[in-house]
């Protein structure tokens, strides 16, 4: 216990430290709880601590990350059909980030999670235990890695994903493509190496965009997830608001500019306690043993990290944002990608950004400018067009007042109008209701490749004349229904044919209502 208490105390001053230097009072919940699932360390202590220091503790964030913890508990469980395969006393010893091959030993070789003694042979699938590999197993979010394993006699198993389902075991999981393969094989495991460098370049980012966002939104952030695949990061880290334009720019230029200072990039092992005395970062999710891998970037970076990385920072070669999003209370997320994906990524934008100007006859230099002063001459246009049909929704609503029919003491108009969008049909339905009350409009339209109703009914009749009763009957004549309010319904349908028919159907239905 007193180790215990040793180690979670030297974290725990090294959190209160970083609240307080970011002029807060509350430990985040998520380092708290790291302190209890990692170390063991009681969460009563905890909260006696930071009371003696005159800081209290986020017990909502602390329950959040519990759930969390309890919901990667679960997905562990799938590591279990491994121990129960009865490979509990298999090792897999990771031959290190530099090396693309290796020669080892297959150990044990699994169908359907069941050991198989025979050979197992071209077309099924199958997970393969060696007692050594330059294969890494998928952990930290970092995915894990793909590529070949082979005989000598010319058999060969594609390796399409590689698990690490327990800290001791790693497992290839593919599909043999070319003759058998059983456990006792003398086998070369060759990664896809072209993949595992862009993996390497990415996630040697996320260790510089952390130490960047510390720099610029303050040492309360922290790593809170990250997933690390060929072709982009993502970061989850805790901070409250959303990050601004202006300060994702700064972030990208400090990452940019310790990727041109092509620092270099070294690990140590060590133990616990004289990583965390080195000043090392730790990450909430990650379970850490006696020893510990320390990785270093210059001056700047120092964490825990068992990835796999560059040899200098400078091997990243660009980094470049893609976007920014609020995750969870008090998680934000950022995607960015590096190397030849972020220069194909901004080869692409200038593609785009080329393709808009070129279509606003224009270059991409003033394709901004062009596409402003387009717009403004829409928007000129479109209140032009509001006008012109206003004038003519007039001119059409005085010819509809000499058709108005009287039924049964009702001023009944069922038309169709021509060249009027939506706004204006509902304003001349609006019109002609309240000048001939006690009134039912019934306005038809025929928009592209569909027909518009509008009905509109005088509120002293809308009991016994209820226009979304009169759409619902005629809205079938025209393929389609709709509805409303009692003193106004519309309805669109399919069939314009029958706009006509439908419209003349109003005066019946009214008819038998009076």
């Amino acid at each position: 216990f007193s180790d215990t208490l040793g180690r979670g105390l030297a974290l725990l001053e090294q959190e209160i430290h970083a609240v307080r230097k970011s002029g807060q009072t509350t430990l985040a919940g998520d380092a708290a709880f790291r302190l209890y699932d990692t170390y063991g360390f009681p969460l009563d202590l905890t909260e006696d601590f930071l009371s003696s220091e005159g800081l209290t503790l986020d017990r909502a964030g602390f329950d959040h990350a519990m759930e969390e913890q309890r919901t990667r508990a679960r997905e562990g469980q799938k590591g279990t059909v491994y121990i129960s395969a009865g490979l509990t006393d298999l090792r897999s010893r990771f031959a290190g980030d530099r090396i693309v091959e290796w020669e080892s030993e297959v150990l044990a070789v699994l169908v359907n999670g069941e050991p198989r003694a025979n050979a197992v042979r071209a077309g099924e699938e199958v997970e393969i235990v060696t007692a050594e590999t330059p294969f890494y197993g998928e952990s930290g979010g970092q995915v894990g890695d793909t590529g070949r394993i082979e005989t000598s006699r010319g058999d060969v198993v594609e390796v399409l994903d590689t698990v690490k389902p327990q800290p001791f075991l790693v497992v290839h999981r593919g599909r043999v493509q070319q003759g058998a393969i059983q456990a006792g094989d003398r086998v070369r495991l060759v990664i896809n190496a072209e993949r595992r460098e862009a993996i390497r370049l990415n996630h040697s980012a996320t260790h510089v965009l952390h130490s960047a966002l510390r720099e610029l939104l303050g040492p309360h952030v922290r790593q809170a997830g990250s997933l690390v695949t060929p072709d982009r990061l993502r970061f989850d880290f805790t901070h409250t608001s959303p990050v601004k334009d202006d300060v994702l720019e700064r972030i990208e230029d400090v990452v940019n500019a310790h990727i041109r200072e092509n620092a270099e990039v070294t690990s140590q092992e060590m133990s616990m306690n004289d990583a965390l005395k080195s000043g090392a970062l730790a990450f909430f999710g990650e379970k850490y043993g006696e020893r510990v891998r320390v990785l270093k970037m210059g001056g700047f970076s120092t964490e825990l990290c068992g990835g796999t990385h560059v040899a200098r920072t400078g091997d990243i070669g660009l980094f470049k944002l893609k976007a920014e999003a609020g995750v969870a209370s008090g998680v934000r997320r950022v995607e960015a990608t590096t190397g030849d994906g972020a220069l194909g990524w901004v080869r692409q934008h200038e593609k785009t950004l080329k393709e808009v100007g070129a279509i606003l006859k224009g270059t991409d230099e003033d394709a901004v400018e062009k596409l402003e002063k387009l717009l403004a001459e829409r928007r000129d246009l479109e209140k032009q067009l509001a006008q012109l049909q206003n004038k003519l929704a007039g001119s059409q609503s005085d010819e509809l007042m000499s058709r108005v029919r009287n039924v049964n003491g009702v001023n009944v108009v069922a038309s169709r109008v021509e060249g009027v969008e939506d706004k204006a049909l509902r304003e001349m339905a609006d019109k002609l209701r309240d000048k001939l009350q006690p009134a039912v409009v019934v306005l038809g339209a025929v928009q592209g490749d569909r027909a518009l109703l509008l009905v509109g009914v005088s509120k002293e009749i809308t009991k016994t004349h209820h226009a979304g009763n009169i759409i619902k009957q005629i809205a079938p004549i025209v393929g389609g229904g709709g509805g409303g309010r009692p003193d106004f319904a519309q309805a669109g349908g399919k069939d314009v044919a029958r706009l006509d028919e439908a419209l003349q159907k109003v005066y019946e239905l009214v008819e038998k209502s009076s």
